[in-house]
């Protein structure tokens, strides 16, 4: 039997919902987390909230008929009573999981928007924002970007109750609830229809002696809402100043909204670090009036049972580790995406390689003594973090075939037991004593957090370390700091050095692939730059890497991801080539030509034309006929001009591309790193008009030998 009051919302013409389905939902501001309002029959106009608004005005029998009080919210909105529901007790010790590999990054939380509004609902204050784009929040292992729709609080009619949360068996004044929901999933009414359709942020807030200048515009605001259904215009101000100080600790688990409907499709996160409010801020929160009148106080829903739900603290991604059952080979079941096809690390090897002539990379600030180093024992590896003097450019890197500039995230080190082991990376079938990664992400992508959304968004340079018989003084002030951070989850300052001094001595020849992270959540994002030219270290300085302590307290070691599968991918190796070719041009009518002696391929031969200031083209003589029907007859090119094209106008003579001869057929060659393809034409007189055919063999056509000569006009 129906309870009496869904019998009324019957006779009041509303279809009551189960809360399973919300894709009809139509009201986003009645509910604190989200929309919730039971769906309209065709013939019956007015709102939930309209008819409520209504009721109360009209009979003393309102409260009776519609009581108010979560304890009844079940009866009119069946999925209030299900397992997954919002909010719960956090508790510290039961929680499971670690620190996230991967920080929060807030998009657009340091612009002010263009407007915003606050809305007293009858149930809470609740403010919008006006921005393009808008603001949004990537990881903390969300997996994904969340796009904000609103903000609102949640509080108490004393300081000792107000937040909906409890951490550790403390209830804070009050809460605030940033409401995200998924970008790829288009808007917020689809969003609505999947579990993981909501992100929201809750920032506890404790009472300070001082007022939090942060809210100023916030509390002005409130002044002018008494009333329910009130809403004014508030100065904007950028929404960082809500966010607590640190946003790396933080409780992580699935619920639900926690006001009706309290549909499970949230995925809440929940700070540590709370915000301050005073006393007097907090007070004009309570002096609000609720949609029958009354102090807007207490507006939170009392803590729900866990259900046997898992609570995360710091991360969503499952514990990982190098050894037993949490090692590298559960990765891929654990997290899907470690079994991906673009896994790190690889084998190198030299012979398999593709060889490619890129620019030499630029180092931008590189040479520059950072201001701060910060050494961390993570549990996993030791890091450092950089802080640079103000007014100094983060130090960056360019050029190298890389499409854009790389700002400096962070380096860390993976090393091995022994000696005989240690690197991520294998180079000719070796391992290498220990690994330093230099991790750089995409600049015009704004952030390490923002950057990981896309393939190219980092860069990871991969420096081997070598045993020598000297230490080595590029890497001594690290060495010496690692005895303060023996303890896993420790932290301790570095004296500063400029990161030019962990670079091998040579970074103009180097392997290249695309990647992911050698960790979990071993997300497919990396391009990755390993140097062959080793760095060379003592044995004491790589024993001290050793006496560190994993999160358990074993020795910190071995800390290395086994080699994965290549998986088709291209491997291409930058690398300088001499070869065997005359001092002299012979002159040939108005031009010169300089014959190889060997035969190269393409890469090989650009290089030593370039260094001539000389066009490179491929001997079309009878001598080597053969040579270059055998070609097009492999590579089925036909009769047909084969270019090589690319942005790199560097490569090309008075910024022209370069050209070179095919079998009578002009050949316009450069080079586009990473993704090189062929186009044919064929010639029409003089022009150069035809249609284009794309070829993917085009690597094997630019690795191939042939007898290319320098051209240059006299």
């Amino acid at each position: 039997m129906k309870t009496y009051s869904v019998r009324i919302m019957r006779l009041l013409g509303i279809e009551v919902s189960d809360g399973r389905n919300t894709g009809d939902r139509q009201d986003a501001g009645y509910c604190g987390e989200g929309p919730g309002l039971p769906r309209q029959v065709p013939n019956f106009k007015k709102s939930f909230r309209q008819v409520l608004n209504f009721e109360r005005r009209v009979s003393p029998m309102h409260r009776l008929m519609f009581p108010p009080g979560p304890e009844f919210w079940e009866e009119s909105f069946p999925a209030c009573g299900l397992d997954g529901q919002s909010p719960i007790a956090l508790k510290s010790k039961e929680a499971v999981g670690e620190y996230p590999y991967l920080e929060f990054g807030f998009k657009n939380y340091d612009v002010k928007p263009k407007k915003a509004e606050i809305h007293n609902n009858g149930h809470t204050a609740e403010i919008t924002v006006e921005l393009d784009p808008e603001p949004s929040v990537i990881g903390g292992d969300l997996g994904h970007l969340y796009k904000l729709v609103q903000f609102h609080f949640h509080w108490g009619s004393s300081d000792k109750q107000g937040s909906e949360h409890t951490i550790d068996g403390k209830r804070y004044p009050a809460e605030l609830h940033l409401v995200h929901y998924r970008a790829d999933y288009g808007n917020l009414s689809n969003a609505l229809n999947f579990a993981d359709g909501l992100a929201v942020l809750g920032v506890m807030l404790e009472i300070s002696e001082k007022d939090n200048a942060n809210l100023k515009s916030i509390i002005t605001g409130l002044g002018k809402i008494t009333e329910p259904e009130t809403h004014v215009d508030i100065t904007p101000f950028a929404l960082q100043g809500l966010l607590p100080s640190n946003t790396e600790n933080f409780f992580r688990y699935h619920g639900s909204l926690t006001t009706p409907p309290c549909n499970e499709i949230v995925v809440w996160t929940v700070f540590t670090t709370p915000i301050a409010i005073s006393r007097k801020q907090i007070a004009e929160f309570r002096n609000l009036l609720d949609d029958y009148g009354s102090p807007l106080v207490d507006n939170f829903r009392p803590i729900q049972p866990t259900n046997g739900r898992e609570v995360l603290k710091g991360a969503l991604s499952p514990h990982w580790g190098y050894h037993g059952d949490i090692g590298p080979n559960s990765w891929p079941i654990n997290i899907p995406r470690c079994g991906g096809q673009r896994q790190s690390p690889i084998p190198l090897n030299a012979k398999s390689s593709l060889l490619f002539l890129y620019p030499p990379f630029q180092f931008t600030s590189f040479d520059v003594v950072p201001e701060q180093m910060i050494l961390i024992n993570n549990g996993h590896t030791a890091q450092v973090m950089i802080e640079m003097p103000a007014g100094v450019p983060e130090p960056s890197m360019t050029g190298g075939g890389l499409d854009g500039r790389y700002v400096v995230a962070q380096f860390h080190l993976h090393w091995g037991s022994t000696s005989q082991r240690g690197s991520e990376h294998t180079i000719d079938g070796l391992s290498f004593p220990a690994e330093l990664h230099i991790v750089t992400y995409k600049e015009e992508y704004g952030s390490l957090a923002a950057a990981l959304d896309y393939p190219d968004g980092l860069a990871v340079l991969g420096v081997m370390l070598s045993v020598a018989n000297a230490a080595n003084p590029g890497l001594a002030n690290m060495v010496q700091a690692l005895p303060n951070v023996v303890v896993s989850e420790t932290e301790t300052e570095v004296t500063p050095f400029a990161l030019e001094r962990v670079l091998p001595s040579d970074t103009r020849r180097f392997y290249r692939y695309e990647g992911s992270l050698t960790t979990p959540p071993c997300l497919e994002v990396v391009i990755w730059t390993v140097f062959p030219t080793t760095y060379p270290v003592s044995e004491a300085q790589l024993q001290a890497f050793r006496e560190l302590e994993d999160e358990i307290g074993d020795h910190l070691e071995d800390n290395f991801r086994p080699v994965q599968s290549i998986n088709g991918r291209t491997v291409s190796i930058e690398r300088y080539y001499k070869a065997q070719w005359p001092h002299e041009y012979e002159r040939v009518g108005w031009r010169q030509y300089r014959v190889g002696l060997e035969k190269l391929n393409w890469f090989q031969a650009l290089e030593v034309c370039q260094a001539e200031d000389a066009r490179l083209m491929v001997a079309n003589t009878d001598i080597y006929k053969q040579d270059i029907a055998s070609l097009l007859q492999t590579y089925q090119l036909g009769e047909c001009w084969v270019g090589l094209f690319a942005d790199h106008e560097e490569l090309g003579r008075d910024g022209d591309p370069w050209w070179i001869y095919i079998n009578g057929y002009k050949v316009r060659s450069s080079i586009r790193p990473a993704t090189m393809y062929i186009r044919c034409f064929r010639a029409v007189a003089a022009t150069e008009a035809t249609s284009d055919v794309v070829f993917t063999n085009a690597d094997k056509l630019c690795a191939t030998p042939l007898p290319y000569i320098c051209q240059r006009d006299n």
